[in-house]
């Protein structure tokens, strides 16, 4: 949090849009930090309560910030540290997402700003509005539009909202065009998996060893091509929120990137409950199927949830530092229980 303090007065004096604060006493408690000289936020903030009750082993540190509330990202470790800070006062309320840390791989501005107009616009995706971005000698932000309200949660809110975004998604990639482009591939992905099987214990009725391994030798080093164009990157249900009005926000675009257009649309199928979101993408992939010689719809959703589970160390070394080994078995067993029907001829 330390970091994060130090850079925030920075980036307010040097945006065009952010108030500038002055000395005030934040209560931090874990990854959060909270001005109490701001008001509550009129509508809830996603993730979490707006205002949560400081806790046990909470401190004051001294800011010179006019953020109403700073959290740092999961994702973080010491020497790269990925905060969102909250500015509900402002006018408009905004949010400022920055990468602090030497050596770390800073936020991938360009890719956002470009991603965000090609898919982003209120016709497809609704990505909240860019107002300012910028760099410094060890930090990088972003600054763009605060979308008050909700993540969906239940079940009957994930379908429907899953279902919206794979209908835009499909309709997005129709009306901007896509490459067919032959994937990049890992070498040691069959390995990987091999490993894979050491560490979980798939549920009775998935794929066995020699199945996912044949999988990976004819699907991930293959030279078929696959749509290829500008993707999200993290489309998952943290990452969409329903506003007051009903409508969906993406947020989160600094993972975007030129990649197979399946990545979105697999990886919001496996968020979705049951195997709707993957039925709902073979149903109406046609205009992602490859031509001539390149990869089915069935084979490129496949293809991702393979490559997915072979980079599973890092995911599985954090389960254990949480002690939420369990989380990560279900999302191992997750993906295995997907491939089971993809790999059915």
């Amino acid at each position: 949090m330390t970091m994060v303090l130090e850079v925030l007065p920075q980036i307010e004096k040097r945006s065009r849009i952010l108030p500038v604060g002055g000395p005030v006493s934040l209560d931090v408690t874990n990854r959060e930090a909270i001005n109490p000289k701001r008001p509550i936020a009129p509508w809830s903030i996603p993730g979490e309560a707006a205002h949560p009750n400081v806790g046990q082993g909470s401190y004051a540190e001294e800011a010179v910030t006019s953020a109403a509330l700073i959290r740092i990202s999961k994702f973080s470790t010491p020497s790269c540290v990925r905060a969102t800070a909250l500015y509900w006062e402002s006018t408009p309320a905004v949010s400022v997402r920055v990468v602090i840390g030497q050596g770390c791989k800073q936020l991938a501005v360009r890719p956002a700003i470009k991603a965000r107009s090609v898919l982003g616009d209120s016709t497809m995706l609704h990505a909240p509005a860019l107002f300012d971005h910028g760099s410094g000698r060890r930090f990088a932000f972003l600054v763009e539009q605060l979308v008050f309200g909700d993540h969906p949660r239940s079940v009957s809110e994930k379908l429907a909202a899953g279902s919206e975004v794979i209908d835009r998604l499909m309709s997005a990639h129709s009306t901007i065009g896509v490459k067919h482009r032959i994937p990049l591939a890992h070498p040691d992905t069959r390995q990987r998996l091999q490993a894979l099987f050491g560490n979980v214990l798939p549920s009775p009725g998935l794929p066995g060893l020699d199945e996912i391994l044949a999988a990976a030798g004819k699907l991930v080093e293959t030279r078929s091509t696959v749509p290829t164009g500008w993707i999200h990157g993290d489309l998952v249900f943290s990452n969409l929120i329903a506003d007051p009005f009903g409508h969906l926000h993406l947020i989160d675009w600094e993972h975007a990137a030129v990649r197979p257009v399946i990545a979105d649309l697999a990886k919001l199928a496996a968020a979705m409950p049951g195997p709707d979101g993957v039925a709902q993408v073979l149903d109406q992939g046609s205009s992602l199927e490859a031509p001539v010689g390149g990869l089915s719809i069935r084979d490129q959703l496949a293809r991702f949830y393979l490559q997915e589970i072979s980079w599973w160390e890092r995911k599985h070394q954090r389960a254990i530092e949480a002690h939420r080994l369990e989380a990560f078995e279900s999302w191992a067993n997750r993906r295995f229980g997907l491939l089971g029907p993809l790999l059915e001829r």
